[in-house]
């Protein structure tokens, strides 16, 4: 997968995996943020008096609990855009440290308003980690490398996903102890990027530290003196943060930027002005186009159910028919998710993004035709009994699928897709977007269930089938383009 010609893998390659881990480490926290109400939902809103049933049937109370985290995303995405100011590592900590605060107030809750004030606090720290982490990865990546570096976000979160899922089965009659233990993925990820992680080279440039700049990345590849690779792909970089000079200077009406040592501009701009010249950056085709092209697959994204079966899985496993244990199943999902994770990845290095998509778009459309059809003609007879096999198929050909593809492109894409002297705060506003669309959806199902479940895989189906041809018409491929290349590809279409 990450092999060259020889054996095994170069030092340069095996470098950016490993520095890579880090920061994936916090991605495997929002994947346990994202999986918790799957597993604990049940014990939540169990009808007894036990302090664990804090929800006690209260439908509103644990649909609120399932989706808050989706109104945090935005706030933390926004907060992101100061954050990744002090950097791609500090943005990752400020994460790791609200995640941990968050999983402490939940595991002490005992009552409703502390227990949604920490979902909400651990929602945040999703939104903190959305952007500089597949940012991060795509900026310390080598070319032929990237699109397998950053497709290894969904292998983190999906892993947290299964993580949660685990946990939950093995701790099944105490949602507090989950919640205790999942403190622990934050404390490694804070503690490993502290001690282990270096700045983004990238990043260094865009502020204008040439010479940090060019140490970082020798560190990264792995190299004690400079080749002529090296050299090659360094100045490729400062070519590139020295080209945006003028554009700056013409959307933000910039007077004062600093040249350093006559080749790198620092580019960064008050923050305030970025605001208030946003419409002014998306008239330029480099930036309006991935910015309408990433918003409507994470649109699809949300609404093609994917998300739903991770805050609800236990849920749909019941109303899907599934004649088995139910934590159990989950677990499943939870591995299926994860291998889907890494088939997309190792996919991702032969056939780039555009392919894996529209795979990862049939399989769902053609996994929900199949689970809605059942769930429709199951009904009053004895089909449930006699292929009670197939709602157990379909439901991890839709998840395995949406791994493979649908639940990780997206995010990865930010990083490849947005300039970077954009990516800033264009990143968080899509992942701001999406956070919204995300709440909107895990809202919207319970309400569709309870109207008919056959309808709410349908409505699913289609939204699959219209964002698959969606992909087929408007999305471009990125992988084995360099930043300058996707620029310029908008640019001229």
């Amino acid at each position: 997968m990450f092999f060259t010609d020889n054996i095994f893998p170069d030092r340069s390659t095996l470098l950016q995996f490993y520095y890579g881990l880090n920061p994936l480490l916090t991605l495997v926290g929002s994947g346990l943020v994202m999986g918790y109400s799957g597993v604990v939902l049940p014990l939540l809103t169990k009808n007894d008096t036990s302090n664990l049933s804090i929800l006690n049937e209260n439908d509103t109370a644990a649909t609120w609990f399932a989706s808050i985290i989706s109104i945090a995303i935005p706030f933390g995405c926004i907060i992101s855009v100061f954050t990744m100011k002090t950097g791609r590592r500090m943005a990752l900590v400020s994460s790791g440290i609200v995640l941990f605060l968050g999983w402490i107030i939940i595991a002490t809750s005992y009552e409703i308003i502390q227990l949604l004030i920490g979902r909400f606090i651990t929602g945040l720290a999703i939104g903190l980690a959305a952007t500089p982490a597949p940012v991060y990865l795509s900026e310390i990546a080598i070319l032929k490398d990237k699109t397998t570096l950053t497709a290894c976000t969904n292998i983190a979160s999906c892993g947290g996903i299964m993580l949660i899922y685990l946990i939950g089965f093995v701790i099944s009659d105490d949602w507090r102890w989950v919640a205790a233990t999942s403190i622990s993925i934050p404390l490694l990820s804070v503690t490993s990027i502290l001690f282990f992680t270096p700045e983004s080279p990238r990043w260094l440039l865009h502020k204008g530290r040439l010479l940090e700049a060019k140490k970082t990345l020798l560190r990264i590849r792995g190299l004690n003196s400079e080749t002529v690779e090296f050299n090659n792909e360094f100045q490729q970089m400062v070519n590139y943060h020295e080209k945006p000079v003028k554009n700056i200077q013409y959307i933000y009406n910039v007077e004062n930027d600093q040249i350093i040592n006559n080749a790198v501009v620092s580019s960064e701009l008050d923050e305030s002005k970025k605001f208030r010249n946003i419409l002014n950056a998306l008239r330029h085709p480099e930036v309006w186009k991935p910015f309408c092209i990433l918003n409507t697959y994470f649109l699809f994204q949300q609404f093609c159910g994917i998300y739903v079966v991770i805050a609800y899985a236990v849920d749909i496993v019941v109303h899907s028919g599934i004649i088995a244990d139910a934590y159990f199943i989950t677990v499943i999902i939870g591995v299926i998710q994860f291998v889907g994770g890494v088939a997309c990845v190792i996919c991702s290095r032969k056939m780039g993004r555009r392919s894996l998509s529209i795979i990862s778009g049939v399989g769902m459309s053609i996994a929900l035709g199949i689970l809605g059809f059942y769930i429709q003609f199951g009904k009053g007879i004895d089909l449930n009994k006699n292929y009670s096999i197939i709602p157990i198929i379909a439901t991890l050909l839709f998840v395995g699928t949406g791994s493979f593809g649908f639940l990780a492109l997206p995010w990865a894409m930010i990083g490849e897709l947005y300039p970077t002297k954009y990516v800033n705060f264009m990143g968080p506003i899509t992942c701001c977007i999406s956070g919204i669309f995300n709440f909107i959806s895990l809202q919207l199902y319970p309400i569709l269930v309870k109207y008919d479940f056959g309808i709410t895989i349908y409505f699913y189906f289609t939204i699959c089938i219209i964002a698959t041809v969606f992909i087929i018409i408007a999305l471009p491929e990125t992988h084995g383009h360099t930043k300058s290349e996707i620029e310029q590809l908008f640019k001229e279409t």
